[in-house]
C-alpha cells in the first residue's frame, strides 16, 4: 500500500514538471515570440540553408541595396544632329564688322559649335571694308563673266562664311587651259550640300552634294576651301579614305595630295587681285593648295578626311573631327 501511494506521488510531480515544462515554452514563445524566431533563423543560416519555423509566418524580401550605379543609355551619341544649310548670300559692299556679325551668329546657332568661346580669328578673316566679293555665278562660269557679275549676286565664299560646319567647301574655278584639269561647270551648279548631318560618337561631319557628269565623260575638278577648318582651330588634316577620286600626276600635284600625308589646315579670306576688279575684291586664298584639289572618277564617289588641332604623330591617330563628303 505504502508502496503504490509512493508511485502514485511520483506520477503527480513528474505531471506537474511537464506541465512547468509546457508552460514555460509557451510563455518563452508568446512573450518573446521575435527574438526565439531569430535565434532560430541564425541557427540555421550557418550552414546557408533557410527553414521555415511556420508556414503560417508570412516573410517579405529585404529591400535592395542601392549603390548608386548610373544607368547606361546604349542609344548615348548614336544619335544623327541635322545640320540646316545656310543659302548662298550677298556679301559685296558689307563692312567687315558686319561679315564678322553674319559669321558670329552662325556660329552660335550652330548645332556643334554654339558652346564654343569663339570670335573669328585674325588669321583667317583678313578682309577689307566695303570690298566686292566673286559671285558664284561667275565663280562657275570665269572666262565668260564681266566684271559686274563677278561683284554682284550671291557670293561664292559666303557658303563658308554662314556654314561653319562645312569645315570643307568646294570652291568652284573654270581653267582655260586643259592642262590645269579643270573642266567647265554645269550651269548653276555650286556644290552647296543640299543636307549635313553630325555624328557625335563617331565625331563626323557629313556633307551631301548632287553631281552629274559631264556630256564628254569627265567630271569636275574638285578644289577644296579650309577656311572654316583653320578658322575652328583645326590646324592638320588628312585624306584617309577614299571612293571613285582621282588625283593628278603633274608636278604640283604629284605626291603632294591630301592623301599623301598629313598637311597643315592654312586657307582664308583676303583682300586682293584675283578677281581681276579695279581696288580688288575679298575672296578664299590661297590657291597653290594643290593638295586640296582632286576630281571625281566616278559616282556615287566619297571622302574622309581626318581633321586634327595639334599635329598627330601618324595618320593612324584619332581624330579630332572627321569630314566626310558624299557625291551621289
Amino acid at each position: 500500500m505504502e508502496k503504490q501511494a509512493l508511485l502514485e506521488a511520483l506520477r503527480l510531480i513528474l505531471i506537474a514538471f511537464v506541465i512547468a515544462m509546457v508552460i514555460n515554452f509557451f510563455r518563452v514563445l508568446i512573450f518573446q515570440g521575435g527574438n526565439f524566431r531569430e535565434e532560430l533563423f541564425r541557427t540555421n543560416n550557418t550552414n546557408n540553408e533557410i527553414t521555415n519555423i511556420n508556414t503560417d509566418i508570412v516573410t517579405t524580401s529585404p529591400e535592395p541595396i542601392s549603390q548608386n550605379i548610373p544607368t547606361t543609355n546604349t542609344d548615348l551619341g548614336n544619335e544623327i544632329i541635322n545640320i540646316p544649310i545656310s543659302p548662298l548670300k550677298e556679301l559685296s559692299g558689307l563692312s567687315k564688322a558686319e561679315i564678322l556679325k553674319m559669321r558670329t551668329d552662325a556660329i552660335n546657332s550652330s548645332p556643334i559649335f554654339s558652346d564654343m568661346d569663339y570670335s573669328p580669328s585674325p588669321e583667317v578673316f583678313r578682309i577689307d571694308d566695303g570690298m566686292p566679293w566673286i559671285s558664284m555665278q561667275a565663280a562657275i562660269n570665269w572666262s565668260k563673266a564681266t566684271n559686274e557679275q563677278k561683284a554682284n549676286g550671291a557670293s561664292r565664299d559666303s557658303a563658308g562664311i554662314l556654314n561653319p560646319e562645312l569645315l570643307y567647301y568646294i570652291s568652284v574655278a573654270e581653267g582655260e587651259n586643259a592642262d590645269t584639269h579643270y573642266t567647265v561647270l554645269y550651269k548653276d551648279f555650286d556644290f552647296l550640300p543640299y543636307k549635313a548631318t553630325y555624328n557625335p560618337k563617331t565625331k563626323t561631319i557629313t556633307a551631301y552634294i548632287k553631281n552629274d557628269r559631264k556630256e564628254n565623260g569627265r567630271y569636275q575638278t574638285i578644289t577644296l576651301a579650309d577656311a572654316n577648318a583653320h578658322d575652328l582651330g583645326y590646324n592638320y588634316a588628312y585624306m584617309d579614305k577614299y571612293t571613285n577620286i582621282g588625283f593628278y600626276t603633274d608636278e604640283n600635284y604629284k605626291n603632294n595630295s591630301l592623301k599623301s600625308d598629313i598637311k597643315p589646315i592654312t586657307g582664308w579670306y583676303m583682300h586682293g587681285p584675283a578677281c581681276g576688279l579695279p581696288g580688288g575684291c575679298n575672296n578664299y586664298a590661297p590657291y597653290w593648295q594643290y593638295y586640296n584639289c582632286f576630281y571625281l572618277d566616278g559616282l556615287p564617289a566619297d571622302i574622309n578626311i581626318k581633321l586634327w588641332k595639334n599635329r598627330p604623330e601618324n595618320t593612324s591617330q584619332e581624330a579630332d573631327m572627321n569630314y566626310r563628303i558624299i557625291f551621289e
